[in-house]
């Protein structure tokens, strides 16, 4: 949570161009990031995987947000997709042969599905064009992985070299062998701790007292178990 509140700190100071997520949890929209589930060149936040807030059709791909669900699912009832549905009625009306109605299902992308990858290359494009002098590119907390991951890095990061910035990869491990090559600096520390240090940097004026090394990791490491069950974020 405090990663996700230094983020919220440098959009707040026009520091933040865009957020490429791994998240599937909606975490970014509980410190205020808007979320959608098509992303978008005007989105900040881009939820690489989908999202387990929303429910998509197997069929036709529309999508509800999983809150109008919650008792379908607890119940154990099939959730049919109520744009197929209505499809079926109007079929049926007209006279037309019937086609099969959807089933709902998390809106997320399995490693078998590349469901928007190429709009969200395209995205990560136009943020390479758009790279200014001193840009810096921060990786956190991903084990690097997820192919198109790497791609993104690789599109984004080699423009911000070009412009004298720094691509920096943050993690309590270091990258794998061979990607360390695609950042000019790895910085192996617990991403919780690292956020608290830097929200103190760029908030001086409140001249709290720094905590601890211990302190800190105790502190982030209880908030992430306490947080981590999905139905705390609904």
């Amino acid at each position: 949570m405090n990663f996700h509140n230094l983020l919220q700190l440098l959009h707040k100071q026009m520091k933040l161009r865009r957020i490429y997520t791994q998240n599937i949890d909606g975490l970014e929209s509980k410190v205020g990031f808007d979320l959608t589930h098509i992303p978008s060149l005007s989105s900040i936040c881009i939820q690489l995987h989908g999202s387990l807030l929303w429910l998509r059709c197997m069929v036709c791909s529309f999508r509800s947000p999983l809150e109008n669900h919650i008792h379908d699912l607890e119940s154990g009832k099939l959730i049919f997709c109520e744009a197929c549905e209505a499809t079926q009625k109007q079929r049926e009306d007209d006279g037309k042969r019937l086609r099969g109605c959807g089933a709902l299902r998390p809106d997320i992308v399995l490693y078998d599905e590349a469901e928007e990858s190429d709009l969200i290359m395209e995205m990560a494009s136009v943020d390479a064009k758009n790279v200014f002098k001193g840009d810096v590119l921060l990786v956190v907390g991903t084990s690097l992985k997820i192919p198109g991951i790497i791609e993104i890095i690789k599109l984004i990061g080699s423009e911000v070299i070009k412009s004298n910035g720094n691509v920096i990869y943050l993690d309590v491990n270091p990258p794998p062998a061979g990607l360390e090559k695609y950042f000019s600096l790895c910085v192996q520390e617990d991403c919780e701790i690292f956020a608290k240090a830097a929200i103190h940097t760029l908030t001086p004026v409140e001249k709290m007292p720094l905590k601890t090394e211990e302190q800190l990791y105790i502190e982030s490491a209880t908030l992430r178990q306490d947080l981590r069950p999905l139905w705390n974020w609904i």
